[in-house]
């Protein structure tokens, strides 16, 4: 019985890549009809070279060969059965050739897809999900879905087709109880081995599902934090941790892979049995190897095509098995492929002169973090925010921003309820400075211009926001100015000089309001305060927001807030 995530699977092949998937299928059944007539003809080739006499009835029956000496009919038969079995083999190939590249087609538009899908997912899902989970799914999970699953999948639907036909081509030669008994007797020992081994086989996919999450997490947490790696000397305990979940991985697959091999020798076994009591039966009834030579050609050779055929389809059933949690994790985020998810950085700008926030209220799940906060920020003023860690400073500036919706209360620009639709475009108005900035293993103006083309980039503009953000006499003393390469996130330069690099980041992009979280506790207290008098001097028409600790920091502030036991109060 197909699983509800199974449904979803061929729903969403059959709605996006039936056209390959009808072409697949034609190419599948011409092949298999080439197939069985190769295994057939060898019948009647093998009665022509075993008994020359035969050939009297073929002349009999075909008066245009009279004239075909014994030596003209055997090469022709020589010649078909050749070249039957060569553009046999050449049509399979073709087949094979085209599975793959719908497969890499598949792997490519569901990478693609899904790295989209969850990118563009708003600010609370990244809070609360794993981004090792998420790099796992889009990486790793997606290609096992592909080879081990939709590959199997087709081959599947391959050999069941290739199959049947030999079977049926068998039964013209031996009748059709014959061809059910052995069909019979190996379909059973299948479904008696497999009805074994289905649950060590779904428990196996399991296990490589969550062990390799939990791998892309130990590289991510042991490199990502590689000083604190170094100092607190954790290196054993990654390495450790990194070996378990690793080897975990291989085993699991290590047994399904030989679960999947286990019924090729088995089925062979059984082959051989058939065969020889399907020999010993014609002797025994009075046949002479003239008579059992034929059909016992055509035997090995459809054996010879039939076996691999069977076993493909179980190797395919125990890797469907065996992968089925990588479908699981990933199909959730394939079920609407048409969805459009361009960004156009080119939209309406939305700006304003006072936005307020009344009545503001704000839980993760049970747990209430702001409280009925009303906050006014007002356009070229520099307003203060204060409060000690942990008392929401961040979600309220995530709020401010658009990157979270309140549980409650209105967020209005100019007296106007900001409606659902107008959020993105307030993201898109604001430019942040967190106080841990990332930075791209790239070049200084890259980082600056974040996503911006090399031939779109405003050079005016980035020589502005260097002088605003005191960064222009450190670009001019690097030997490549500002084509000089960050390092990963930011390792070559010094906390300062990153936390400059955010500010011009954030400046770059012209918004109407720019939050500073902490955004300068890199730097000592001279530095910090040019630095707050260049912003303030050189930019017109900007509201800033700071969230600080420093109580220096406010004599630049308009209006000073201060957050603690989730209210808010004025106190500027």
């Amino acid at each position: 019985m197909l699983t509800p995530k199974f449904k979803l699977l061929t729903r969403i092949l059959f709605e996006h890549y039936k056209i390959e998937l009808f072409y697949l299928q034609i190419i599948i059944f011409l092949s298999s009809i080439l197939q069985i007539l190769s295994i057939l003809s060898f019948g009647p080739f093998i009665i022509i070279i075993t008994n020359a006499s035969n050939v009297q009835n073929i002349y009999d029956k075909f008066s245009f060969l009279e004239n075909f000496s014994l030596n003209n009919i055997l090469f022709l038969s020589i010649c078909f059965v050749t070249i039957l079995f060569m553009v046999n083999n050449i049509l399979s190939i073709y087949v094979s050739k085209i599975i793959i590249n719908f497969c890499k087609k598949l792997n490519i538009n569901f990478s693609n897809h899904l790295y989209k899908h969850y990118l563009l997912k708003n600010y609370l899902y990244h809070a609360q999900n794993s981004s090792s989970e998420i790099i796992s799914k889009i990486t790793l999970e997606v290609s096992r879905l592909i080879i081990n699953i939709i590959n199997p999948l087709i081959q599947l639907n391959s050999k069941i087709i290739m199959a049947l036909f030999i079977l049926l081509g068998l039964n013209f030669v031996s009748g059709i109880m014959t061809t059910s008994i052995a069909l019979l007797i190996i379909s059973f020992s299948y479904a008696l081995f497999f009805s074994f081994y289905k649950k060590q086989l779904k428990k196996n996919s399991k296990l490589i599902s969550d062990n390799l999450y939990l791998r892309q997490k130990i590289i991510k947490e042991s490199l990502q934090n590689i000083i604190e790696t170094k100092f607190f000397k954790v290196e054993n305990f990654f390495i450790k941790n990194f070996d378990n979940s690793n080897s975990l991985i291989a085993k699991s697959i290590a047994k399904n892979q030989f679960l999947s091999i286990v019924p090729k020798y088995l089925i062979e076994i059984l082959g051989i049995l058939i065969l020889m009591i399907f020999i010993f039966y014609k002797i025994n009834i009075g046949k002479s190897l003239n008579e059992i030579l034929p059909i016992l050609a055509i035997y090995l050779v459809a054996g010879y095509k039939l076996i691999p055929a069977i076993q493909g389809i179980a190797t395919a059933y125990a890797s469907i098995k065996g992968n089925q949690t990588a479908m699981d994790s990933t199909l959730d985020g394939l079920s609407n492929l048409d969805a459009n998810y361009f960004i156009d950085r080119k939209i309406d700008k939305l700006e304003f002169k006072k936005l307020n926030l009344l009545n503001i209220s704000f839980s993760y799940g049970s747990k209430e973090i702001l409280e009925n906060i009303d906050l006014e920020i007002k356009k070229e003023q520099f307003t203060g925010i204060i409060g000690k860690t942990g008392v929401g400073k961040s979600t309220l500036i995530h709020i401010v921003s658009g990157l979270l919706e309140p549980t409650k209360g209105e967020i209005k620009i100019d007296g106007k309820n900001l409606l659902k639709k107008d959020q993105f475009n307030l993201l898109n108005e604001v430019g942040y400075v967190p106080q841990k900035i990332s930075l791209n293993d790239d070049t200084i103006l890259s980082n600056i211009a974040i996503g911006v083309k090399k031939s779109e980039i405003d050079y005016k503009k980035i020589e502005f926001v260097t002088k605003v953000c005191q960064l222009n006499e450190f670009v001019e003393n690097l030997p490549e100015k500002l084509e000089s390469y960050v390092g990963e996130d930011g390792v070559l330069l010094s906390g300062g000089q990153i936390q400059r690099i955010g500010l011009a980041r954030a400046l770059y992009f012209d918004p109407s309001l720019i939050i500073i979280d902490e955004g300068t506790s890199g730097l000592d207290e001279n530095t910090q305060n040019n630095l707050i008098s260049s912003l303030k001097n050189f930019t017109n028409n900007i509201s800033v927001l700071i969230v600080t600790h420093r109580n220096e920091i406010l004599k630049f502030c308009d209006q000073v807030y201060k957050l603690e036991n989730k209210k808010i109060y004025k106190i500027k």
